[in-house]
This record gives C-alpha cells, structure tokens and sequence, in this order.
C-alpha cells in the first residue's frame, strides 16, 4: 500500500539524483525544486515517485528509480485517489509531456489519456 506526504526540504536532493536519472528531466531540466508542494508517494520499500500538479494543471511525474514494474504498481494505486483530489478542487483536464513510449503507451492504455500533439497528451476528467 502507498504512503503519500508532501514533499519536504530534504527531500530535494533525492529528487535532484532521480531527475538526473531520468533523460526526459535532464533534458527539461528539472531539479529537486521543481518538486516542491509536490506529493511524495512511498511503497514498503521506500520512495516511489513525486507528483506535482502545476497551475497549468499540467502533471509532471518523476519516477524515483527505474524500476517498471513498481513504477507501473504505484500510477495505478495512485492516480484514481489523484485525479479525484483534482475533481475536487474543479480541475477539468490533466496535461502531460513525455518522450518515453512505454510512459506514453501506459498512460494512453491505462487512463485513457489522448495524444494532442508533439510530446504532449491529455485526459479530460470532468
């Protein structure tokens, strides 16, 4: 089962070592403070991935290891509870970029999000 908190302050540089993991934040340049105000979900074994909802409700998900299977495991714990949070709060489209085709085909298949463009894909959700 998830744990989920907010992100803290010492948790940036373990954010900082995952983005430099991850070829699409490198490229985008994402650091550990982009992260912050972000959720932070754990599984038994430790921190899983952090998801921060910008003002633009654009969603931006930084897996904390490579680890596929786990990753897979957490988004679909974590989203359902997620895109909930965001009804709540009146959000009506979740916006995502990615690069990565096994992140894309999961998303498209998984939670049906649309392809709109370039790198970029969406899900209405009210």
């Amino acid at each position: 089962m998830l744990s989920v908190r907010k992100v803290e302050p010492g948790d940036r540089e373990l954010l900082d070592r995952a983005a430099k993991l991850d070829p699409f934040h490198r490229a985008a340049k994402l650091t550990g403070e982009h992260w912050e105000g972000a959720l932070l979900y754990s599984d038994d074994l430790g921190p899983r991935m952090a998801v921060q909802t910008t003002t633009a409700v654009r969603v931006d998900i930084q897996f904390i290891t490579q680890d596929k299977l786990r990753n897979a495991k957490a988004l679909l714990e974590a989203f359902t509870p997620y895109i909930k949070v965001l009804q709540k709060r009146g959000v009506k489209e979740v916006i995502f970029n990615s690069n990565s085709a096994a992140v894309i085909t999961f998303f498209e298949k998984r939670f049906h999000f649309r392809h709109l463009g370039g790198n970029e894909y969406s899900l209405r959700i009210q």
